[in-house]
């Protein structure tokens, strides 16, 4: 009896040592729910994806636009970055001349279209009298010097219509030159970052709302346009579409909307 009892304890240490330790052994190295979470093509956002089919979506959607535009921010300046951040498109503004610039300007602006302006009445003056002459053919070669004033006053006319240009000084001219410079190059740069952030808006899409968005209407037109901006707009049309993210008073609003700017166009009273 001792002895089977013994046996029955040993086997017993076995099932509470051996197989009770292999059971603990798997679960503190069981990795499946880590492996489980989704991830983008950019390792530095982890987990910050946009994802569909999934009932916390929309906030998850939410929370991952702020840490994609806190990574853009940091990797590609601030231009692209408040473009994201806003929700709207940046128009970087031209380099223009200073106050002074254009005071001084304005003055010798003025000056020019008088003196072209007392030209012209002389030229015209002097055109009544050689259009006398001509007539009364007094002088021979009347008629040549009409045509010659004729033509100054026809490029008089067009000198007038001209813009008159702004003088610079050399310091002025360096500092407006580079401003240009520095306008042309921000431009190219936002070009080149919404082109980036576009692939990295569409590299952090789960392969299911990928799917989900290449059936909409407007697919084509997003992804051949490399606009952030439009990329997710139609990222958040698909999300919130789903009837697990829909937000309430969203969806009694674009209803109500719907309800008030239905027309009936072409369909009959039975339609």
């Amino acid at each position: 009896m001792s002895g089977r009892g013994g046996r029955s304890n040993g086997r017993g240490g076995r099932g509470n040592s051996g197989r009770g330790g292999r059971g603990r052994g798997r679960g503190q190295n069981y990795t499946g729910s880590a492996d489980a979470l989704k991830r983008g093509l950019c390792t530095p956002l982890g987990t910050n994806v946009f994802d569909y089919g999934q009932k916390n979506a929309a906030d998850q959607m939410r929370t991952s636009w702020e840490k994609l535009v806190q990574y853009v921010g940091t990797n590609y300046g601030q231009d692209i970055s408040n473009e994201l951040q806003n929700k709207i498109t940046v128009t970087l503004v031209e380099p223009v001349h200073t106050t002074d610039v254009l005071t001084r300007h304005g003055v010798r602006q003025q000056m020019i279209r008088n003196g072209q302006t007392n030209i012209q009445q002389a030229r015209r003056a002097q055109e009544a009298i050689l259009q006398t002459s001509v007539t009364s053919g007094l002088e021979p070669d009347a008629a040549m010097k009409l045509a010659v004033l004729q033509n100054e006053i026809a490029q008089g006319e067009f000198e007038a219509d001209m813009d008159v240009p702004v003088v610079l000084t050399d310091s002025e001219k360096t500092q407006f030159n580079n401003e240009w410079r520095t306008y042309r190059e921000r431009n190219a740069n936002l070009m080149k970052h919404r082109g980036q952030a576009f692939s990295l808006i569409q590299g952090q899409c789960t392969q299911m709302l990928q799917d989900k968005m290449k059936q909409d209407t407007d697919w084509n037109t997003v992804s051949t346009s490399y606009d952030p901006l439009t990329l997710y707009r139609l990222i958040e049309k698909t999300v919130l579409a789903q009837t697990e993210d829909q937000y309430p008073f969203a969806t009694v609003y674009d209803q109500e909307l719907s309800f008030y700017a239905f027309k009936q166009e072409s369909l009959s009273n039975p339609q």
